[in-house]
C-alpha cells in the first residue's frame, strides 16, 4: 500500500514500480485509484430511493389488477348462474320489458346471490330474442387508481346467454353491446 501511495505521489518510478511488484501491484494500484478517484458511499441508497417509487407503484398495479380478475370472475359466475335461472324460470313467451315485480326481485336475488361486497350490488339487464335469454351484469368496483385520478370507481360487465328450449348455457351470436337491454329494479 506504501509502494501506492508512493506511486501516486510521484516518489516511485512507474517502470521500477511494475517490474519489482508485477501484476499484482499493478493491480493493488488500480484499486487504490478507484478508491481516491470516485468515493462510492452512498450511491445505493440513492438509488434504491430514486427506484422505490416505481416497485410501489408497480406492486400496487400488480394486487389491483388481481382484485378486479377476482371481482370479474364472481361477476362472469353471477351471469351465468343468473343466465341459466332465467331460462328456467319463464317460459319462451314472456314478455321481458314488462317483468312482474316479483320476477325483477327474483332475477335481482339471483344475480347478487354470491355478491361478496354488499355496498355495491350487482345491476342486473336482461334480453330476450326467440330463441335465448340473455343476461347482462355490472358491478361498480372500488379502484385505487380509478379514484386518483377521476374519483369513481371502474364499472365491470359480464355477460350470459341461455337458450329457451334446453335451459342451458350457450354462445353468443351476436355482439352484446348491440342488444337494446331492459334494466331490471
Amino acid at each position: 500500500m506504501k509502494l501506492v501511495l508512493n506511486f501516486l505521489k510521484g516518489k516511485e518510478d512507474r517502470n521500477n514500480f511494475l517490474s519489482t511488484n508485477g501484476f499484482l501491484g499493478m493491480i493493488e494500484m488500480l484499486n487504490v485509484i478507484k478508491k481516491r478517484l470516485r468515493p462510492e458511499k452512498g450511491q445505493v441508497l440513492v438509488f434504491s430511493i430514486l427506484l422505490l417509487p416505481l416497485v410501489l407503484g408497480i406492486l400496487a398495479l400488480v394486487v389491483e389488477m388481481g382484485n378486479l380478475y377476482v371481482h370479474y370472475s364472481q361477476l362472469q359466475n353471477a351471469a351465468d348462474i343468473t343466465a341459466v335461472a332465467v331460462s328456467k324460470k319463464f317460459n319462451s313467451e314472456v314478455d321481458i320489458k314488462n317483468l312482474p315485480a316479483e320476477d325483477k326481485e327474483f332475477i335481482i336475488k339471483i344475480a347478487n346471490m354470491d355478491n361478496i361486497n354488499k355496498n355495491f350490488p350487482i345491476q342486473p339487464f336482461v334480453y330476450s330474442d326467440e330463441n335465448k335469454f340473455y343476461v347482462k351484469l355490472e358491478k361498480n368496483i372500488e379502484s385505487f387508481f380509478k379514484k386518483v385520478f377521476d374519483k369513481s370507481g371502474i364499472t365491470l360487465p359480464a355477460y350470459a346467454v341461455a337458450s329457451k328450449s334446453t335451459k342451458k348455457l350457450t354462445t353468443f351470436t351476436t355482439d352484446p353491446k348491440s342488444l337494446t337491454w331492459v334494466k331490471v329494479e
